[in-house]
């Protein structure tokens, strides 16, 4: 067993690999499902573990409609609209853009923290992050060559999804880790929710009938690992480095997901992609102030849990 100390790198390193291979794994189970019927199996299989795991620790569920309505809306941010966008807009670019795009992740969650969770004054390093960041976007898009063979709208998604897992981080912090609930309490509670909220969705999309092993295997494995073990060590994750650390997986999932394109799935990818990919996370540690001389010695306090 994994000491308290050490429980933490482990839950970080688990949910980077986990969330890093989500982007190959829809890719090989788009030949089976639909995006509503992947989302689904996802939270769905995600909800199962989830809870067992709870029931067999003792952990209570949620209670109180405040907090089912705020693991509602994580549930949104995190699972729902990533779920489908990133699966639509798989079928239109690679899974490696996908994650090299989902690296940006952290200056999302900057922007939000600046923007709409402020608690003190902006910094001169948060904007000058924030523009570097927004230099590695072009690079990485290759505008200047009208994106290349990538849809445009395929690529607006997934940047709605970066954005929209730039404000679950915080949101999180601000409206669900002062409850104090367990990490498995709030992961179940999200994947519950993000269950009954692709439901409809999937019942009026039709559920699929004629699905391989192969496709079945790689839900299962959305389901039991990025879709309900990562969610679960991510909250462990924030309550014990605060959400700015914890939203740093996205580096190294972006790093997985090149990693698995290229040597799974086969893929390609451009000079831009990866140099604009180093430009955002250079922006990204200039932003948080880890980097001279913007440097500030510690995390800021409105970003610890």
């Amino acid at each position: 067993m994994a000491s308290p100390r050490s429980r933490p790198l482990l839950t970080y390193v688990g949910t980077c690999i986990a969330w890093g291979s989500v982007f190959a794994l829809v890719a090989e189970a788009e030949a089976s499902f639909n995006p509503t019927d992947i989302v689904l199996g996802r939270s769905l299989l995600g909800a199962v573990v989830l809870v067992l795991m709870a029931l067999y620790r003792g952990e209570s569920m949620p209670s109180g409609w405040t907090t089912w309505g705020h693991l509602w809306v994580v549930s949104l941010l995190a699972s729902v609209i990533p779920g489908l966008f990133v699966a639509i807009a798989e079928v239109h670019v690679s899974s490696a853009l996908a994650g090299i795009l989902a690296g940006m992740i952290p200056l999302s969650t900057l922007l939000f923290l600046v923007a709409v969770f402020r608690e003190e004054p902006v910094h001169r390093h948060q904007v000058v992050g924030l523009v570097i960041g927004f230099v590695g976007l072009v690079v990485i898009t290759g505008v200047w060559r009208g994106l290349g063979h990538n849809t445009w709208w395929a690529v607006l998604l997934l940047l709605i999804t970066v954005f929209s897992y730039g404000l679950v981080f915080p949101y999180i912090k601000h409206h669900l880790s002062p409850l104090a609930l367990h990490p498995l309490t709030l992961a179940s509670g999200q994947q519950i929710m993000a269950t009954l909220t692709v439901l409809p969705l999937a019942l009026f999309s039709g559920l699929p009938h004629h699905a391989s092993l192969t496709g079945w295997t790689m839900v299962v494995l959305l389901g039991v690992f990025p879709g309900g073990l990562a969610f679960m060590w991510n909250f462990e994750t924030v309550a014990a480095w605060g959400s700015a650390t914890a939203s740093t997986v996205e580096y190294v999932c972006a790093v997985v997901a090149v990693a698995e394109g290229l040597l799974w799935l086969h893929e390609s990818i451009q000079w831009n992609q990866p140099v604009g990919g180093a430009i955002v996370i250079i922006g990204a540690l200039i932003g948080w102030g880890q980097l001279p001389p913007f440097s500030r010695g510690s995390t800021p306090r409105d970003l610890k849990v």
